[in-house]
């Protein structure tokens, strides 16, 4: 009887082992635990999808130094030069001013001609007009400061300039209005009405584009009127451009566009 027992006891031990075996898949099996990527890897509850990495661009935006002129009242010891003036004048003048490394004409080699105009508004004050670079195959783009020397501190500033562009929407009645230190187009003084002109041509004969005149009040460049023409298919005579409202043109200016360098 008791052999009996032990027996049914060793088979009843052999039925469990064969039960656990086909539940736990685990017996005379060769799959090792751990490679479905979907489960916790070392503690991890990230799921790894097809064991790739995206590669990313980890460096900061290097961010680019804007070389601006100086922007305020520069006062200096002594007048400046303002006759007979020679390239090396020009880059004293540029250091003294404060606009070295601003304008690339200053980079040229060989050049006799120092483009700086000293226009003299009387009573020993001036529009000192600095040309600074190539905008395009029409216009170039200027410095303009207004000197004073009557002080025991002689001082010049850097001058602004205001114009308004068409905005180039479906109806064309909104304008865009541009402040700039750095203007750009075709530049002329008028001595006798101690006027600046400036003239903006989109084509080389002038047939569009927009002119600006301004009187220096208070050492400020004003915009007193403004012409245009803004179809350059039509072949308007330049003397034919339109008068434009200043009164208009501020009240659908829809936006101002300011120096880059301008904070």
């Amino acid at each position: 009887m008791r052999n009996k027992l032990q027996i049914l006891s060793i088979m009843c031990l052999l039925i469990q082992l064969s039960n656990s075996c086909n539940l736990s898949n685990s017996c005379n099996d060769s799959t090792t635990y751990g490679q479905n990527t979907n489960r916790p890897i070392n503690g991890s509850t990230k799921t790894i999808v097809n064991q790739t990495t995206k590669e990313t661009n980890s460096k900061a935006p290097i961010k680019q130094t804007v070389i601006k002129p100086f922007l305020g009242t520069t006062k200096l010891n002594g007048t400046l030069k303002k006759e007979n003036l020679e390239w090396k004048d020009r880059l004293v003048m540029s250091e003294k001013l404060g606009w070295k490394g601003f304008c690339s004409f200053d980079e040229e080699e060989n050049v006799n001609d120092p483009r700086i105009w000293f226009n003299s508004l009387g009573e020993n004050k001036y529009v000192i007009e600095v040309f600074c670079n190539s905008s395009g195959a029409y216009n170039w783009d200027y410095l303009h400061y207004y000197y004073d020397e009557n002080n025991l501190s002689p001082h010049a500033d850097l001058m602004s300039f205001e114009w308004f562009i068409q905005d180039e929407d479906e109806n064309k009645k909104n304008y865009i209005k541009h402040v700039s230190f750095n203007p750009y187009g075709n530049f002329a003084f008028d001595e006798k009405t101690k006027l600046i002109n400036n003239t903006f041509k989109s084509t080389g004969a002038a047939q569009c584009g927009w002119e600006a005149n301004y009187k220096i009040v208070g050492g400020k460049a004003v915009l007193i009127g403004m012409r245009a023409e803004w179809n350059c298919q039509s072949g308007t005579d330049f003397d034919n451009w339109k008068k434009l409202n200043l009164k208009t043109l501020r009240l659908n200016s829809k936006k101002t566009i300011y120096d880059k360098f301008d904070d």
